[in-house]
């Protein structure tokens, strides 16, 4: 109790209420055993109230619970604790013999406010949230005293109006489970303004700092959503670029630390689209991130008033640029806006351009990198 009581400290001494009742040893000429023979039989009923507090360095407006011990087991039925923004509401049952402890709990909160409650080095997840409203979270939290391991938790999220990663979200709902060092959240659905992210299922390993998506789907800008994974992920993906947010389909598993574990599979339709020096209205194709390559594939675009299919692959483990290989077709592109492009907007090369091109090996900031063949066809042209 004392242990207890001491990451507590207050202005002002709260009020407390108790009734006791314990059966005292036989008086003897021995000493009695105080643990076993004592404690069993001690029954403790009570209310607490309390003004301006602190707990292990969070500070907050008022405390108040009624509270009860009997058979070795402590219990806070109904504790309230009130912040200036919002208010928490639990239970909490805790076995003083084999230090199993289980809260309920409903919680108008920042978060951030709780940075303290960690002893030593913070999470660094602290660090990537910033609330402008409390978010709702109605859950349930378990483990064992000195078993980290055994750590545990569910809850029903719902948070409006804050940023991750610098980048705004307005809305956001999901249910979170954690076990075993491994969050996962179904049901989950994030908005940021009129976009829309969700999922199936998102898991995040804190031991290697991945994450695991299942039939995520998203409209939003897909620099926001790289950016908020991490600064890797958003290097490797910078060169492709959306003007206007397409829709998405992903699977997969990227490491946010480093991003270069990583396995995602996207299926993309929309556009505009930009990469290189190209620029197409409408594309769509399946993209696969693994590690730090990227293949595309079943690509399909309006190229320059025709069609282009293709095949790319990208390794990106290289210093500058990225080496890649592609395999393409064109046909019925307009060669004078494809030019216009590709080398000068005054060019005055006319014609309807045709062919396959191979590239086997190349790098996109070295033109003299590029090896490959083809062939190609243009009609009514002006060269």
């Amino acid at each position: 109790l004392r242990r207890w009581l001491g990451q507590y400290s207050w202005p002002d001494p709260p009020k407390v209420t108790a009734r006791v009742r314990v059966i005292l040893p036989a008086c003897t000429n021995t000493h009695p055993d105080w643990r076993t023979e004592v404690l069993p039989t001690l029954q403790l009923d009570g209310e607490l109230q309390a003004g301006e507090a602190t707990f292990r360095g969070v500070p907050v407006s008022s405390a108040q619970s009624h509270f009860g011990f009997s058979n070795f087991v402590w219990q806070l039925p109904d504790f309230v604790v009130t912040r200036p923004e919002g208010r928490v509401e639990f239970s909490y049952t805790s076995d003083i013999q084999n230090h199993d402890f289980r809260f309920k709990l409903r919680s108008r909160i920042d978060p951030l406010a709780l940075k303290t409650l960690f002893e030593g080095e913070r999470p660094a997840v602290f660090d990537h949230f910033q609330f402008h409203e409390p978010p709702l979270v109605e859950g349930e939290i378990w483990g064992q005293w000195l078993a980290p391991e055994k750590f545990g938790a569910i809850a029903r999220v719902s948070a409006t109006n804050f940023v991750f990663r610098e980048v705004p979200i307005r809305e956001l709902a999901a249910f979170v489970q954690f076990t075993n060092r491994y969050v996962t959240a179904t049901d989950v659905m994030i908005r940021g303004g009129g976009p829309l992210v969700s999922a199936s299922g998102v898991g995040y390993d804190l031991a290697t700092q991945t994450v695991y998506l299942t039939n995520a789907f998203s409209t939003m800008d897909p620099k926001l959503i790289t950016h908020a994974i991490g600064p890797r992920t958003e290097q490797i993906l910078s060169p492709y670029t959306f003007k206007k947010p397409p829709t998405a389909r992903v699977n997969g598993r990227v490491e946010v630390r480093r991003g270069k574990h990583s396995d995602l599979r996207f299926e993309l339709t929309g556009g505009p689209f930009h990469y290189w020096k190209f620029n197409v209205p409408q594309i769509s194709g399946t993209v696969l991130w693994v590690d730090e390559t990227v293949t595309i594939t079943n690509l399909q675009a309006d190229f320059y008033r025709g069609k282009l299919a293709a095949d790319m692959f990208f390794d990106c483990t290289v210093p500058h640029e990225s080496d890649f290989r592609l395999r393409a077709n064109v046909s019925g592109a307009d060669l004078h806006q494809l030019m216009a492009d590709i080398s000068s907007p005054t060019n005055r090369l006319e014609g309807v351009l045709s062919g396959d091109l191979t590239i086997t090996k190349a790098n996109s900031g070295d033109w003299e990198s590029w090896n490959g063949f083809g062939n190609v066809k243009l009609r009514d042209g002006f060269l």
